[in-house]
């Protein structure tokens, strides 16, 4: 059953992705919709507990409170999607989620510091 909602949250993912590259904004239509789905899914299909909900959804209130710290450096959709994600993803994915993209960007930043450092030094 989780596959289900996996799915059906990496439509959204994929949605939001493609107009973020193109327009650097996502649809909150859109994010209504799959919010309320996730909603739904939750309540009638995961069935977890109030405090696992809860942590998922401290996760997204975190990255919002960032990007009004940073004044949109991280970005609302950001916070927005990880919002969406703690009604889709089961017991505290979320977290897992933000480490590892918080590592892979890491990791990214670092390869593309080295690479411009090698063409400064050419």
């Amino acid at each position: 059953m989780y596959l289900i909602t996996a799915f059906i949250f990496s439509i959204l993912l994929i949605i939001c992705s493609i107009t973020d590259i193109k327009t650097r904004k996502i649809n909150l239509i859109l994010c209504l919709f799959f919010l309320l789905t996730g909603i739904f899914i939750y309540l009638f299909v995961i069935q977890s507990s109030f405090y696992i909900l809860c942590c998922n959804l401290m996760t997204g209130i975190f990255l919002l409170i960032i990007a009004k710290l940073t004044h949109g450096a991280i970005g609302y959709g950001d916070g927005i999607i990880f919002l969406i994600m703690s009604f889709y993803l089961p017991d505290a994915c979320s977290l897992a989620i933000l480490f590892l993209s918080l590592a892979s960007a890491s990791l990214f930043s670092c390869l593309l510091y080295t690479s411009d450092a090698a063409d400064d030094r050419i």
